[in-house]
């Protein structure tokens, strides 16, 4: 992380997770990258604006919410669709690996993408939903004067029923976060400039509508299976790669 990661001197806040990710090849273990989990954002007007909170609501459900603060594969590293891959194995391990270290249950992970330097296409294949972006102040930023940059916000949920559990008592969620979010002000495509605002009830079906819009649009006379008998893309060489954890604490 310290040699290759952009973000290497920006501290990592409150709880934390650090996973080491290794592979198998020749019989031999090889470390090829590492993630970090960490305390969600404090304040975060456009994820707080998508699940409905106010100040009193998001005090209540804050700590449900963990950010993927660091997410590393080594350069010179070169598997299709590894990133992705990585990604749905880590939303899977994370919540029992998160309710051990600390005895709370994350239900909804967030991250940032910089987009002056990435796209974010391994999150959105490992089907994380863009539900807008910073203000470009940053998280160490008390005084309002900083100026990091705007970053596309990105979540994942991990419950079905996430909404119910980051709400308080009865509280309504605004229409708003129901019907429509806004685009992403920097869309990758025509796709997500065009289906980007609509607000799913499940971050994997955000993702289908984007992959299902981009597919027709490479063969608008094609023959299309139902999305759900669509062998995994990434399956035939991902197959093969067997990935190992090694999960830290900071002390």
């Amino acid at each position: 992380m310290r040699a290759h990661h952009r973000r290497v001197q920006a501290p990592c806040g409150g709880a934390q997770l650090r996973y080491l990710i290794a592979c198998e090849n020749g019989g031999k273990m090889e470390f090829i990258g590492g993630l970090g989990f960490s305390a969600a954002a404090w304040r975060l007007s456009a994820r707080d604006a998508w699940i409905g909170w106010d100040d009193g609501a998001r005090k209540a459900g804050l700590s449900k919410v963990v950010g993927n603060s660091r997410f590393l594969i080594l350069p010179g590293v070169e598997v299709p669709n590894l990133a992705s891959h990585v990604l749905s194995l880590a939303v899977k391990r994370l919540p029992a690996d998160w309710e051990k270290c600390y005895g709370i249950t994350p239900v909804l992970l967030e991250t940032f993408v910089d987009r002056a330097h990435y796209r974010g296409t391994c999150y959105r294949a490992a089907n994380w939903m863009p539900i807008g972006q910073t203000r470009g102040r940053g998280r160490q930023d008390r005084r309002h004067a900083a100026c990091a940059g705007a970053k596309d916000v990105l979540v994942y949920p991990l419950h079905a029923q996430w909404r119910s559990l980051l709400a308080p008592d009865g509280a309504a969620v605004p229409a708003c976060a129901r019907a429509t979010m806004a685009p992403p002000a920097n869309p990758a495509d025509w796709a997500e400039q065009e289906f980007g605002g609509c607000a799913l009830s499940d971050a994997r079906l955000q993702a289908r509508l984007l992959t299902v819009a981009r597919d027709f649009y490479a063969r608008p006379t094609g023959v299309r299976r139902p999305m759900w008998r669509t062998p995994a893309r990434a399956a035939p060489r991902l197959r093969r790669l067997t990935v190992c954890w090694t999960m830290t604490r900071p002390r």
